[in-house]
């Protein structure tokens, strides 16, 4: 899955695709504003939007602890096309500063033959 409408950094675009419905961190801060009532797509184009999320802690050796949510999608019942993902990707593409990485996500995005082709090459 992948977060499609918020809006870009460079720095965060990795941030964005999710391989499961789990969130490995416990910065609430940035959760909120990247994740948390936004609309994701899924390899098959499906919609969804992210409506809650449930902590929960797993326990590693004797003193450490990892932080986690489980994610709670709600599907929107719309989906999107190859092409009609492909130009939201490139109007996402065009919002960036570095001319070197806008090139590099274009090529992936001519060349991609699926959904989730462009997915996993983001």
């Amino acid at each position: 899955m992948f977060n499609l409408y918020h809006e870009w950094e460079e720095e965060l675009i990795q941030e964005f695709v999710r391989h499961d419905d789990i969130y490995y961190s416990d910065d609430n801060i940035f959760f909120n504003k990247y994740f948390l009532n936004q609309t994701f797509v899924d390899s098959e184009g499906r919609l969804y939007d992210l409506e809650s999320a449930e902590d929960f802690v797993v326990r590693k050796f004797l003193f450490f602890q990892s932080n986690r949510k489980k994610l709670h999608f709600k599907p929107q019942g719309l989906s999107l096309s190859l092409n009609e993902l492909r130009k939201k990707l490139e109007e996402r593409v065009n919002t960036l500063q570095d001319e070197s990485l806008k090139k590099e996500f274009s090529v992936v995005l001519s060349k991609a033959t699926s959904i989730r082709q462009l997915i996993n090459q983001i």
